[in-house]
């Protein structure tokens, strides 16, 4: 009988262990001081719920009581004092000599009573002694024990001993499990909870710690009850097994009798275990698992051969077994090995996908690797734990061998032999002694290391450190010096011989080992996912980073190396990944060229995903295993990441620190009770361990809602990161609110939604739901917190203008999801949901639009309460205009009138507006109140009802002026009468109401200003919305424009979303930003999108269809026409929670003729970023051809402070708020470009402190500083400067509402440091300053403080000089640099400041600037300076320079409705085309405004801004190809030539002589050309004046430079007339050779189709030296000359594909002119030519075919004929000819602006 000894478990009743007294009188307590408890009513003499065993026995020597682990009492060691592991079993005995000993008694306790035990002969053992001398063991429970005993002599003496010791144990009940397995064996084995489960399984106890189901000799007997309760109260127990192993349905020792789970009903179930010990204590051992034997798990699956078998020889061979399942669906599958030892067998793949329905196999290739005998078995389950076994006997040679052997990984997998192996300093081995199965038995092992004993090991496994069946222990060898080491094992055998192994191996220094991060690389593959580029940083432990390759192990995976030595770009190309897998491994190894560094080697994971998760929303909580889940939602207990989740979903957990997956199922709670569950996982545990949540997913937009907190605990600081954008900030909460819910919209590229807690303490989330983010609002940031504002895009919160209701298509819905107009609701403070502000069910959109009903719910706006539901609004487009917004209300026919009312309100949320409402009350009836609350603190104003109030309607009317921050409030007694009375006027509104800082808004939103409709304290009273119209203040219409002034015509090309720069490349098209990370290839021309590059194309730091804040795009000066290098500067793709030092330059270079990507290259990384969205922003090569680049401040005004705005608390650093410049035109990669701050790569130290590292070692410099945000600058070279002199302007945002100034210098002369409290944050405010515009000049301060760079003044501080300060101010007046508000008198400025050049005013956010150079306009407006206004008027403003300064300023010609133009929303950034088009992006509205210059025409002077020919030239044929002029032939004084010439009007220069292939057929004059095709046709010429005519013809490719021969002009001639018309070429007139050089009427034609000529209808009358044109589908010839007459004609003939007609004559007769089609092809415009006696005329004339009319234009600077001309853009290139003066031949060139 084993007894139990010691304190019991606290689950059994208190009782205690009475024993007769000697006397006969009563019993007493033996365990009188002790806590007992038992079983209920029992009384016995064993104590209770034990599960360890001891004995007692006696030896030679001197007395005492001592006590073993072992049977024959070897190993011993005294009792008293001892710690003796409880629920195990030991030997107690009493150590004496035997002789003259009588007998000896025990006592379970101190001696008192009768003993326990008598023994009368030696040994003397607690418990007695079993066969061959051996102890019987006892066992102690928890806690603290005493053992007595006494020695009584033959002589009748007797001596007392007494051991007092500790016993230590944990749970007993988690010793104990019900497993089950498919195998009568029992074997593999799993626990029973939480499984799924169909047919017949095998059910038992098992030993949690030794895995035995044989042997449980604690356990007397076995109550088993099926679905029978907790409390096992509902009858009889299902089956009672009295003996090992116990079986539900019983069994034998070699095999267990199935249970048949069809027994069950489907769906949840239960078995309890009622386990008897032999103490007489009972434990409860409980599973709940799921039957379901209907759900399609148990189709069949199959294995062929069903067993395999190996020979001795068989080493290295493999052999095929072929899976197949019949069921409908692919069968996932794992494999594991039983009863094999380690790597003597392999099996590939250990897990994969059966194909469904027989379709195909799965095949496992089974290796044998080693020489060792054993039957083992292949056991294939489906990922549910179910299905088949297949058992492989294999014979082979034994030994009896015992070797140490060392593995890394705990699970003693892929282990070496331990001798004579070396390790670095850092390793950790896992050590154990591996024992063949053929070798004799072992009974125990003591291991020594170095001679010092370290371990003592009594069963298997045999692990140095000690360990678990599963796991052992680590050995970490960082505490051994380095040298040789010695392991020693001691090994005791069952024959009871010991022999010993022993071990040598050796320490060695680390050397340095190359580390990449992140540490892990996985991808996704999927048809909804773009195949992916990461970009990981390269690095190494000690040393700097070496010469290194990097080798793949797999055709799909590349990696490129940056310019940045330290980082790399690893591809993934998804088509070449193999098809079938679930996951796909290959390896990178990072390998040093000098061996200085250990090699790296990672494993790049693709996850095939066939179905990404795209219903939604995704549901997801948190939870242990078993915890029940609300309906919709998926549970998720801690598994690693890398596993198909049975919802269908990837996810799991990886360590937050090495990105490892990583098992999490230690941080999963419930802290649920009563049935209810309340269940969350803890992001960070105790010992510091957190962890990162993965989701795979379809990239796109998300609505990511996170819901924080812990129903019982209150101890943490929740903060959780989704993707690095900030869902829930610091959150504390407490007993009043227990849990918290936030969301933001988050953008997922690569498929990977990443969750942290990174800023935390002690995070827990309690579930995450994600939905549509396209199709929801949460703008971020915002002022809304997180939280939904609209079921609509964000996009489609911010209206335009007029916007009238009910005339709606779109908006929010009503309760039968008609659109009510509405584009968002206004949250309000009850929660986190938008169904708590917003009820569709109150609302009822009238039939035929005749208004929305509202019924009026009891919530309220004012003071802190804010719970109103159903806070109807709409974005306004401010600051851009000012806006008018009226309302009429019809009031409830029945009005309950206890203080309901129906209000108009304008403002920016629930705690700030302005609002005007109509009070039904039954103690003062209806009046109208005017309500005003800022921060939370209201203010009401009562006002009479407006006259002719009727008691059915009101009209309210709101009039908004940002630009005098004023709102003026009115109110009508309807919309009829017209006369609405003021009410009140607000004149200092908070000028953010307006949206006037554009760095806290919500970009996809574009404002924070909203008006709308609400009810308040209502209770379903219904009020009717009968009008709701949005309109801008009327503006006078402009003055009409005169033939002198400024003037353009608007065309307008959608779809280029938010455009943030562009720029125009040499092969004539236009290249945009966008700040999603776009780039548009546009046609402004054909006005359409031709390409779009994602961000992943041009830049390693952004992957996917999204992810860089692009602002930022310039074209390289070396790009030609065929190779176009673009220049990007980007950044972390956040507008709200940028990522520092995440600035970066890249550089793409295009074909530029299919637009294809010819490379790509990150060139500087590093740069500074804001927290906001002040960023690295454009980017301009300056004319001394190097790289200029602005960088936005991370600050407002200079100082990281605490008082949480949109900037946060991210300081200056050494290169933010500059004009940085660096000369690309250099070897890069002897520089260091890598501009990340070594010490704080990440930013987390000045994110934390306030403090930046105040040097960057980096090969980019400084040029000037002090500018808060310069979005945009120019460069201005005035035609008087010096040669390469230039100015630099640039425009400064400037603060819009708050920021903070850093303190005046301290002793040390720094001013660093975060600026804490509200009242220090106040005083350091400068407030609301102007956006100036500043020369830039190298080495100088323009204001803006950098504390890193120890710039600490704001401005120009407070001097005593104030009026030296003033500048010019944008419409009229002037501006003071000076900030008396927040220094004291005499604060000088820094010694390096420097002024503006002038003012822009308030809040205009004047982001583009250029320098117009175009000389339309005669030149008006050639070199004024163009800026961009996005915020405050909405404009193109013109800044006029006279004498190069800005002395004054207007609003652009057409860009406002002011200026009889547009409305611009948002105008963002400005380009200017060679040929004077203004491009300028539209932010708001996703488009671009071409402003193209119109006007009656002007000259471009000769020689002024434009190159001279090679040579002088006349008589030339000439044709504009895109932005090109080519001219063939011609003569000088020198003779006739064949040379082709190119003019580039993009480049302004001009080919050399011979650069380009001739005329094949030779030098002539006046050789007639056209275009067709975009292949340019040479027909005819004369070798001289007037004669010499040939007939050849020859057809120029300008793309490739070659010519090709066409058929021969059937008629020699020179100076005809050649179109193209109906795709054929006409040949009209000319001069042939007959009769000396006679003019003609001959037309021939060549057909393009068949390259032949034939005969067309003759001329009305010879011509020679006329001139062409087609319109309108005709063909027209201007004038020409009779030369047998010698007359020069006026007339114009027309061809209408019928007959000849004559039209109108010209105004001026002449020959040898030149005459091009303008305006949209409608009209014709003749310049030049000759008449009389070689006069050359100067007269320019246009024909407009549809009047038939001419009119005279501006006369040419001088006249000339014989000129080459081409249509470019908006000019006329006029190049050489002649003229009538001294100087005959020409090589300048003029241009005719005819707009």
């Amino acid at each position: 009988m084993w007894k139990v000894l010691g304190q019991s478990s606290d689950y059994w009743t208190a009782q205690e262990w009475y024993v007769p007294a000697e006397d006969g009188a009563s019993g007493r307590s033996l365990l009188d001081s002790m806590s007992v408890k038992c079983g209920v009513g029992r009384k016995i003499r064993t104590l209770c719920c034990a599960s360890v065993l001891l004995m007692l026995l006696w030896t030679h020597g001197a007395a005492v009581l001592s006590v073993s682990e072992q049977p024959d009492r070897s190993a011993a060691q005294a009792l008293d004092g001892a710690e003796v592991p409880a629920f195990q079993f030991v030997y107690i005995f009493e150590d004496i000599s035997p002789v003259g000993v009588s007998q000896v008694e025990f006592w379970l306790g101190p001696i008192s009573g009768a003993p326990s035990q008598v023994e009368a002969k030696a040994p003397f053992d607690l418990e007695g002694t079993g066969k061959n001398s051996v102890a019987i063991p006892a066992f102690f429970l928890p806690g603290s024990a005493t053992v007595s005993s006494r020695a009584s002599f033959s002589n009748g003496s007797f001596v007392d001993f007494q051991a007092d010791f500790d016993v230590t144990s944990s749970s007993a009940n988690e010793e104990y499990v019900i497993a089950f397995s498919t195998f009568p064996s029992r074997s593999p084995s799993a626990p029973l909870d939480d499984q799924t489960l169909f047919g017949e399984i095998y059910v038992f106890i098992e030993d949690v710690s030794t895995g035995d189901v044989s042997s449980l000799p604690l356990v007397d007997k076995v109550e088993f009850f099926v679905n029978q309760g907790t409390l096992l109260e509902d009858g009889p127990p299902f089956r009672t097994e009295n003996s090992a192993p116990f079986d539900l349905e019983g069994g034998q020792a070699n095999g267990a009798i199935p249970f048949d789970t069809a027994s069950l009903s489907d769906g949840p179930n239960q078995i309890n275990a009622k386990l008897v010990l032999i103490s007489g204590a009972e434990l409860i051992v409980s599973s709940t698992f799921v039957v379901d034997n209907d759900g399609g798990i148990a189709a069949s699956l199959l294995a062929e051969p069903v067993s395999l078998a190996f020979s001795l020889d068989d080493i290295n061979v493999s052999q095929t077994i072929s899976l197949t399942t019949s069921d409908d669906n692919a069968a996932g599958i794992i494999v594991s090995l039983v009863g094999v030892p380690a790597a003597a067998l392999s099996v590939a793949p250990l897990s994969g996908s059966i194909p469904a329905g027989g379709s195909g196999t799965l095949d496992l290739i089974v290796t044998l690797n080693a020489a060792v005998s054993f039957t083992g078995q292949i056991v294939v389950m489906t990922v549910s734990n179910t299905h088949i076994q297949i058992v492989i006997p294999v014979s082979v040679a034994s030994a009896d061998d015992y070797s140490l052997l060392y593995s890394l990984v705990p699970s003693r997998s892929d282990s070496l032999l331990l001798e004579g192996s070396s390790f670095y300093e850092s390793a950790v081995l896992y050590i154990f002694l591996d024992v063949d199965p053929a070798a004799t038995a072992v009974t125990g092992v003591v291991f020594f290391l170095d001679g010092v004993q370290k371990q003592v090991e009594g069963k298997v496994p045999w692990d140095f450190q000690g360990g678990l069946v599963s796991v052992a222990n680590p050995f970490d060898v960082s505490s051994l010096s380095i040298g040789i080491h010695v392991v020693t094992a001691i090994i005791s055998l069952a024959s009871g011989l010991s022999v010993e192994d022993e071990a040598t191996f050796m320490i060695m220094e680390a050397p340095p080992e190359f580390v990449l991060t992140p540490p892990t690389l996985d991808f996704v593959k999927s048809g909804t996912i773009a195949p992916q580029v990461m970009s990981v940083s390269l690095s190494t432990t000690s040393i700097p980073v070496p010469a290194f390759e990097v080798t793949v192990s797999a055709t799909w995976l590349s990696v490129e190396v940056a310019l940045v030595m330290s980082s790399l770009t690893v591809s993934v190309n998804s088509s070449a990944v193999p098809v079938g897998t679930p996951v796909s491994d290959a390896t990178l190894t990072v390998s040093a060229l000098d061996g200085s560094a250990v090699p790296l080697t990672v494993t790049v994971r693709v996850f095939t995903v066939d179905t990404v998760a795209t219903s939604l929303p995704i549901s997801i909580t948190f939870g242990p295993a078993g915890s029940s889940t609300a309906g919709g939602f998926v549970l998720n207990t801690g598994e690693p990441f890398g596993s198909l989740d049975a919802s269908g979903l990837w996810f799991g957990w990886r360590d937050a620190a090495s990105l490892l997956p990583i098992d999490f199922t230690g941080n999963m709670r419930n802290r649920g009770s009563g049935g209810v569950d309340e269940t969350l996982v803890l992001m960070q545990s105790a010992v510091g361990q957190a962890g990162v949540f993965d989701v795979l997913l379809e990239d796109g937009i998300y609505d990511v809602r996170v819901q924080v907190g812990d129903p019982l605990f209150f101890d943490s600081t929740h903060v959780v990161n989704a993707n690095g954008l900030a869902i829930v900030p610091a959150t504390t909460l407490n007993a009043g609110k227990r849990l918290a819910s936030f969301g933001a919209v988050v953008s997922v590229q690569n498929g990977v939604l990443r969750f942290d807690a990174s800023g935390g303490v002690n995070t827990k989330i309690v579930s995450i739901v994600l939905g549509d983010g396209a199709t929801s609002c949460v703008p971020s940031p915002s002022q809304f917190e997180g939280r939904q504002i609209s079921s609509l895009s964000c996009s489609a919160v911010r209206i335009f203008v007029p916007y009238m209701f009910p005339s709606f298509v779109t908006g929010i819905p009503d309760g039968s999801g008609a659109p009510t107009g509405f584009t968002a609701v206004i949250p309000n403070t009850v929660g986190v949901d938008l169904n708590l502000w917003f009820d569709p069910n109150l609302l009822a959109v009238l039939p035929n639009g005749d208004g929305l009903l509202i019924a009026a719910s009891p919530g309220s706006w004012e003071g802190t309460t804010n719970n109103v539901v159903n806070a109807l609004a709409v974005g306004l487009p401010l600051p851009d205009q000012e806006v008018i917004v009226t309302s009429l209300i019809e009031l409830p026919a029945s009005p309950s009138q206890a203080g309901e009312k129906m209000c108009h309100f304008f403002g920016i949320s629930g705690s700030d507006y302005i609002m005007v409402c109509v009070v039904l009350s039954v103690g003062s009836g209806i009046e109208v109140q005017v309500i005003l609350e800022e921060n939370d603190v209201a203010n009401v104003t009562p006002f009479p009802l407006p006259v002719g109030f009727d008691g059915t309607q009101i009209a309210f009317r709101m009039e908004l002026a940002p630009e005098l921050n004023s709102v003026t409030v009115l109110a009508a007694a309807n919309l009829a009468s017209a006369v609405f009375e003021e009410l009140i006027v607000f004149s200092d509104v908070e000028p953010s109401w307006f949206s006037k800082d554009a760095a806290g808004i919500d970009f996809l939103v574009g404002t924070r200003s909203y008006t709308g409709v609400l009810t308040e304290e209502g209770n379903g009273e219904e009020f009717v919305l009968r009008q709701f119209v949005v309109d801008a203040v009327a503006v006078p219409s402009p003055p009409p424009v005169g033939p002198t002034d400024i003037d353009w015509s608007i065309s307008r090309i959608n779809d280029v979303g938010f455009g943030s720069a562009l720029v125009f490349a040499p092969n004539g098209l236009l290249y945009v930003a966008s700040a999603l990370g776009q780039i548009f290839a546009v046609d402004v021309n054909a006005g359409i999108v031709l390409q779009t590059y994602q961000a992943s194309e041009y830049t390693s730091f952004a992957v996917g269809s999204e992810g860089r804040l692009t602002l930022g795009i310039t074209v390289d000066p070396q790009s030609t026409p065929e190779l176009i290098t673009l220049w990007m500067s980007h950044s972390d793709a956040s507008f709200s929670d940028g990522d520092a030092n995440s600035g970066t330059v890249s550089r793409m270079t295009l074909n530029g003729l299919d637009g294809s990507v010819l490379s790509s290259h990150d060139v500087i990384v590093g740069l500074p970023r804001a927290i906001a969205n002040h960023a690295p922003n454009q980017l301009h090569f300056g004319p001394d051809g190097r790289l200029y680049h602005a960088i936005g401040g991370n600050t407002g005004a200079g100082a990281s402070n605490d008082g949480g705005s949109e900037f946060g608390p991210r300081p200056e650093q050494p290169l933010s708020a500059a004009l940085l410049v660096l000369d690309v035109n250099q070897d890069l990669s002897l520089l260091d470009l890598d501009c990340t701050p070594e010490q704080d790569p990440l930013g987390v130290i000045m994110d934390a402190t306030g403090v930046a590292f105040t040097s960057i070692d980096c090969d980019v410099s400084i040029f000037a500083t002090g500018l808060r945000n310069v979005y945009d600058f120019t460069f201005v070279a005035d035609d008087g400067f010096p040669a390469g002199a230039f100015l630099i302007y640039a425009q400064d945002n400037g603060l819009g509402v708050e920021g903070t100034a850093p303190p005046l210098r301290d002793a040390q002369g720094e001013c660093l440091g975060q600026i804490t409290g509200k009242a220090n944050r106040d005083a350091l405010n400068p407030g609301a300053r102007d956006d100036l515009l500043y020369i830039l000049e190298q080495g100088r301060y323009y204001g803006h403080p950098n504390p890193s760079r120890g710039e600490c003044v704001f401005a120009a501080g407070n001097p005593p000089n104030p009026g030296a300060f003033e500048v010019l101010r944008s419409e009229g007046g002037t501006y003071s640099l000076t900030a008396p508000s927040i220094y004291p008198t005499q604060t000088l400025p820094e010694p390096s400041y420097s002024l503006p050049e002038y003012s822009l005013g308030s809040s205009r956010s004047a982001n583009g600037l250029l320098t117009y150079e175009s000389f339309a306009f005669c030149g008006e407006l050639r070199k004024d300076l163009l800026s961009v206004w996005y915020s405050v008027g909405d404009q193109v403003r013109r800044l006029i320079r006279v004498s190069g300064q800005v002395v004054n300023d207007e609003t652009l010609t057409r860009s406002t409705t002011g200026t009889g133009g547009v409305k611009l929303s948002n105008p963002l950034a400005v380009a200017e085309d060679p040929l004077g088009r203004l491009v300028v992006t539209e932010f708001g509205a996703s488009r671009l405004t071409v402003f193209t210059p119109v006007g009656p025409g002007c000259w471009q002077a000769p020689g002024v801004g434009t190159p001279a020919l090679p040579l002088e030239l006349v008589d030339a044929g000439s044709v504009a190809l895109g932005t090109k002029l080519y001219l063939f032939g011609g003569k000088n004084d020198n003779g006739v030539f064949a040379n082709t010439l190119a003019f580039d009007a993009w480049k302004n220069e001009w080919s050399a002589i011979g650069e380009l292939a001739p005329i094949p057929y030779g030098a002539v004059e006046n050789p007639g050309v056209v275009e067709a095709g975009g292949l340019v046709y040479v027909i005819g010429g004369s070798t001289l004046a007037f004669s010499g005519q040939v007939n050849g013809a020859a057809r120029y490719n300008p793309v490739s430079d070659t010519w090709e021969s066409l058929p021969s002009l059937p008629t020699a001639r020179a100076g005809a007339v050649v179109v193209l018309f109906q795709n054929e070429i006409w040949v009209i007139g000319g001069l042939v050779a007959s009769g000396g050089g006679s003019s003609t009427d001959v037309v021939e034609i060549l057909n393009l189709n068949t390259m032949t000529w034939r005969a067309g209808p003759s001329l009305p009358a010879v011509r020679d030296n006329a001139v062409g044109a087609v319109v309108g589908g005709e063909i027209l010839v201007f004038g020409g000359r009779n030369r047998q007459v010698g007359e020069d004609a006026s007339s114009v003939f027309s061809f209408n594909g019928a007959a000849w007609s004559s039209r109108a004559s010209m105004p001026t007769a002449r020959r040898t002119g030149c005459a091009r089609v303008v305006e949209s092809e409608s009209s014709v415009v003749v310049i030049g030519g000759e008449f009389a006696n070689n006069i050359a005329s100067a007269a320019v004339e246009a024909y407009d075919p549809g009047s038939n009319s001419w009119t005279v234009l501006s006369d040419m600077p001088d006249g000339r004929h014989g000129v080459a001309c081409g249509r470019i853009g908006n000019g006329i290139f006029v190049a050489g000819g002649k003229t009538s003066g001294p100087i005959l031949t020409r090589d300048d060139m003029q241009v005719f602006r005819y707009m």
